[in-house]
């Protein structure tokens, strides 16, 4: 299939990605292939790791490897900021979401895309993200994305998946920085393609980061960044996708087939 237009490689336009962890490691276990394969792509791509551990020693660390890990997929420091908030304890509130708030007002306006964790998960710092996320950046589709050992099933809708095989080296390089967490069993760098097999299995697919989908009302913008990346190849969609995002199209491509599973299935 011929597509509209190439939106593989960012040239002009500024496009800004926000990626969003409970804890250092979770957007790398979550979402570090995608990023890693779109910050070399040109898109500019901002995090914010929310919480620390309570012992300052121990969250230095953690920070530090947070720090090496992203450098190893393309996000400088720079584009990486520490909220602070306390391990555990994660809430929505007024402040939290003016902290947020204030952290992203030095990096943008409002951001393409956000990615950050799944709503379909049982650990309440995860959760909480989610909604601290959404409360904090309101006008933007949010791609969700599950954690192993916290994953709820029921109830996720696969939308978006990124083939994680593309950048399979990269992701398990960057996952090792986090070696604190090695050292305790908490995650496992190798284990974590058992996952992606896992979910690749529920759209038909090898290795994959699966995500779900919320799109805001007021969020045009955001839906067309979305199928422009359906449509470059970098990530693909299920019949979820085209749910969620209705019937917007691009201008100049009001012909193009509909956003279906074998339409993007490679």
């Amino acid at each position: 299939m011929q597509f509209p237009m190439d939106f593989g490689v960012v040239s002009m336009i500024r496009r800004t990605i926000l990626a969003v962890g409970a804890h250092p490691d979770d957007v790398e276990l979550g979402a570090g292939g995608l990023l890693s394969d779109l910050a070399a792509r040109g898109y500019e791509i901002f995090v914010i790791v929310l919480t620390d551990e309570p012992e300052s020693t121990a969250a230095a660390r953690r920070r530090e490897e947070a720090i090496s890990a992203f450098s190893m997929l393309g996000i400088g420091r720079d584009h990486l900021a520490f909220a602070g908030f306390a391990d555990g304890f994660l809430q929505v509130s007024r402040d939290s979401v003016s902290k947020v708030r204030d952290i992203t007002s030095e990096w943008f306006e409002v951001p393409d895309l956000v990615i950050t964790h799944s709503m379909s998960d049982l650990h309440p710092d995860h959760r909480a993200a989610w909604q601290l996320t959404a409360a904090s950046i309101r006008n933007t589709a949010i791609l969700g994305f599950p954690i192993s050992n916290s994953f709820l099933l029921t109830g996720f809708q696969a939308a978006v998946w990124y083939n994680v095989h593309k950048q399979e080296q990269i992701k398990l390089d960057a996952l090792r920085n986090h070696a604190s967490q090695i050292e305790l069993g908490r995650i496992s760098p190798d284990r974590s393609f058992t996952f992606h097999r896992d979910l690749g299995r529920l759209v038909g697919q090898g290795p994959v980061e699966l995500f779900d989908l919320n799109i805001p009302y007021d969020s045009a913008r955001s839906e067309v960044f979305l199928k422009q990346l359906l449509w470059s190849g970098v990530c693909s969609g299920t019949e979820i996708f085209n749910f969620r995002a209705g019937d917007l199209l691009m201008d100049g491509a009001r012909h193009a087939a509909p956003l279906t599973v074998s339409t993007f299935h490679k």
